[in-house]
């Protein structure tokens, strides 16, 4: 949800927690029709865009609009925003993409005793080694394969990254898990004011699509990466670490800094995003920053 600014008593008024819920209509209907008078508190700063929305209770020009307006009307308006809706497969649709298990082994065969993680010496444990990064190797192609199976059941693609407004993006961030949610919000308010901001969200670590996001990143002139961990290492995260190397060895060359965030379910709002972008945007025009690493919330 979006809002206007009102003569200081909110910057701008959002809600993440709806992005969370299975059925996004049936949380706004609550919120908006059934939960007075909260709903109407929050039609009010939404839809009045008046110093007075909050001290004016009685007003009948504000109380007719509030009354009138519709969640329909909302959406049309702009001030608030559905994504597509959570769909779950049948059962037998389900079970047959998983497939049966059918393991190799079974652990606990009481007529066939065989030991697990056995001692393997150098030669044996130096090839085993190179086979598992071989795998390693192929299984890009075959999550793809997999991706696109997937698709074709339930309408949903996941490739091995995710890219958001990137393309012709100036300035971007690469991050991991929930905390892109929050990233898009951020990206959505920069574009409205003209800011050429995107982002890239690995979706695979290990296999690492090293190549192909070093490709996705080489038009940005400043980039920043988030580490919701620390290697303790006196550098940089391990995302950061992993980014840059394969960047530099696909002789992509962008103006590259880290972010740790987040340890310990520290929150992570838009705000703390939108201090990235700020970096950012400096950086994209002097192309320099003062160190390499920065811990969010703290070195400001």
């Amino acid at each position: 949800m979006r809002g206007s600014r009102i003569n200081g008593y909110i910057g701008e008024f959002k809600s993440s927690f709806l992005s969370c819920e299975k059925d996004t209509e049936t949380i706004i209907k609550k919120l908006f029709v059934d939960s007075k008078p909260y709903s109407d508190m929050l039609k009010r700063l939404l839809l009045i865009n008046t110093p007075d929305c909050l001290n004016d209770m009685t007003n009948p020009v504000y109380l007719k609009k509030i009354k009138e307006t519709s969640i329909q009307d909302l959406k049309e308006q702009g001030y608030l925003r559905f994504g597509p809706k959570l769909t779950l497969g049948e059962n037998e649709e389900v079970k047959s993409f998983i497939g049966e298990y059918i393991p190799d082994e079974y652990l606990l065969d009481e007529s066939k005793n065989i030991s697990m993680g056995p001692l393997a010496l150098q030669k044996d444990f130096y090839e085993k080694r190179k086979e598992l990064a071989d795998a390693m190797v192929i299984s890009k192609d075959i999550i793809k394969e997999v991706s696109e199976e997937f698709y074709k059941i339930t309408g949903r693609k996941y490739d091995l990254y995710e890219k958001y407004m990137l393309d012709d993006a100036e300035i971007g961030i690469v991050v991991l898990n929930s905390t892109a949610g929050t990233t898009k919000d951020v990206i959505d308010d920069l574009r409205a004011k003209g800011i050429k901001a995107g982002m890239l969200k690995p979706r695979a670590f290990r296999p690492l699509p090293w190549n192909e996001i070093s490709l996705e990143l080489k038009e940005l002139k400043a980039l920043a990466i988030l580490d919701k961990a620390d290697s303790v290492n006196a550098y940089s995260g391990p995302l950061f670490s992993e980014i840059t190397s394969a960047m530099y060895s696909s002789r992509v060359y962008v103006p590259t800094i880290n972010y740790i965030y987040g340890l310990g379910g520290v929150d992570v709002k838009t705000d703390d995003i939108l201090k990235v972008f700020e970096k950012l945007e400096n950086m994209s025009k002097t192309y320099r920053s003062d160190k390499t690493t920065y811990y969010l919330g703290l070195d400001d």
